[in-house]
């Protein structure tokens, strides 16, 4: 088939078009799934220390093991740590509280970088 020479770059302004929409999808769908793969560590971060607290270690211990689980998976930046109830009885609580701030490769419209998040965990002291 033969295209006119009036079509001749009609592709190209085509995908001149569509091509920026592409683009922004792919990049918000990479920043979500980080978003997300990030938010999944420091949950685990927070469970891990929370157990490492009803196994009977101290506030310092359970921070320390917070770190490394965080500096293991490449998060660099500086978490608050909030660790309630360590040492305590037997039956009682440790609550571990981890507040990430998470610096977003690309920045997306209505969400603030860096973009904080959170995971609390609560366990009973064995």
């Amino acid at each position: 088939m033969q295209r006119r020479r009036d079509e001749a770059g009609q592709a190209l302004v085509e995908m001149a078009l569509v091509m920026p929409m592409l683009i922004a999808m792919i990049v918000a769908v990479m920043t979500f799934g980080h978003l997300f793969m990030s938010q999944q560590i420091i949950t685990n971060a927070s469970r891990e220390g929370a157990r490492a607290g009803t196994l009977g270690q101290g506030e310092t211990a359970i921070k320390q093991i917070i770190e490394e689980q965080l500096t293991a998976a490449h998060l660099q930046e500086t978490p608050q740590i909030i660790v309630q109830g360590a040492g305590g009885p037997s039956g009682s609580q440790v609550t571990v509280t981890v507040t990430y701030p998470l610096k977003l490769v690309t920045p997306v419209p209505g969400l603030p970088n860096p973009f904080p998040l959170n995971s609390q965990t609560i366990m009973r002291i064995e």
